[in-house]
C-alpha cells in the first residue's frame, strides 16, 4: 500500500480543535456504531456512552458485520476497534475510505505510533485507550458526534514526536544537499505548484534566475526533473 506523504502543517492543523457546527440539533437521534470483538469490553463501551442524550447504539465484532451493517444503515459515529477476529479494524478507513464521510474514533487496549499515524492519515477523527474511564470516553463520544478530533494524552505525545522527528529528518536532509535559501525558497514554490514564471513573480527575480537556480539544484542533488529534487529533498 502506497503511504501518504505526511506534512507538518496537516499535523499540526489536527491538533487544533474543531468548532462546533453553528447549526448542529443535538436534539436529532444519532446513530453510534461499536465494533469491538471483546464482548466485556464491548459491554463495558456500552454502558459509558448509554448514557449521552439521544444517541442510539449499534454492535458490531468484526470486519465483515461491521461493513454489512453499514451498508444497511446510516451512522453519524464510528467506534472501531483495531485488533478484529477477521483483520485489523484500519482496513475500514485505509481501504474502504470509511473515515472520509463517517466520523471515525479509534479504540484500541495499546497505542502504536504507526498506527496512530496511519489512522489520522486515514482520516480518523481520534485514537483513544481502552483503559480510559468511562466518563473520558463518553465525552469523546460526543465530541465525535458533533465534529471534534479527540486525542488521548498518550496519542498526542506520539503524534508530536513524529512531527517534530520527521521536521529534523527534513531539516537534516536539505542540509546535506547543500541548497542555498533561495534555491530552497525556489525548489518549495515548485512544491507547491508554481510554474517558472509565478516563481519569478513571486520572488522578485528575472525567468532566466529562476533557470539557473533550477539547474544548481538539479546539479547539487544529482537528478534532472522537478519530481525526483522534491522526492530527493522531501522523500
Amino acid at each position: 500500500m502506497k503511504r501518504t506523504p505526511i506534512g507538518f502543517d496537516f499535523l499540526l492543523a489536527y491538533s487544533l480543535a474543531i468548532v462546533y457546527p453553528a447549526d448542529l440539533d443535538i436534539k436529532t437521534m444519532r446513530r453510534l456504531l461499536i465494533v469491538e470483538d471483546d464482548q466485556n469490553i464491548l459491554d463495558s463501551l456500552v454502558f459509558a456512552v448509554s448514557d449521552i442524550p439521544n444517541v442510539e447504539i449499534s454492535q458490531g465484532s468484526s470486519l465483515k458485520s461491521a461493513r454489512s451493517m453499514m451498508m444497511e444503515s446510516q451512522f453519524e459515529g464510528l467506534l472501531l476497534d483495531l485488533g478484529l477476529p477477521d483483520g485489523n479494524g484500519l482496513e475500514l478507513i485505509e481501504k474502504d475510505g470509511v473515515a472520509e464521510t463517517l466520523p471515525t474514533l479509534i479504540l484500541t487496549a495499546a497505542i502504536d505510533r504507526e498506527m496512530v499515524v496511519r489512522a489520522i492519515v486515514a482520516g480518523a477523527r481520534g485514537y483513544l485507550t481502552k483503559d480510559m474511564p468511562n466518563d473520558a470516553i463518553a465525552s469523546a463520544v460526543e465530541d465525535l458526534l458533533v465534529g471534534n478530533c479527540v486525542m488521548s494524552s498518550s496519542a498526542t505525545r506520539l503524534l508530536m514526536s513524529y512531527v517534530k522527528k520527521e521536521s529534523q529528518d527534513a531539516l537534516e536532509r536539505i542540509s546535506d544537499f547543500g541548497l542555498s535559501q533561495k534555491e530552497l525558497e525556489v525548489l518549495k514554490l515548485i512544491r507547491e505548484g508554481s510554474t517558472y514564471l509565478e516563481i519569478a513573480e513571486s520572488l522578485h527575480i528575472a525567468l532566466s534566475t529562476v533557470q539557473y537556480h533550477i539547474k544548481n539544484i538539479y546539479s547539487k542533488l544529482g537528478v534532472t526533473s522537478k519530481i525526483s529534487a522534491l522526492q530527493r529533498v522531501y522523500g
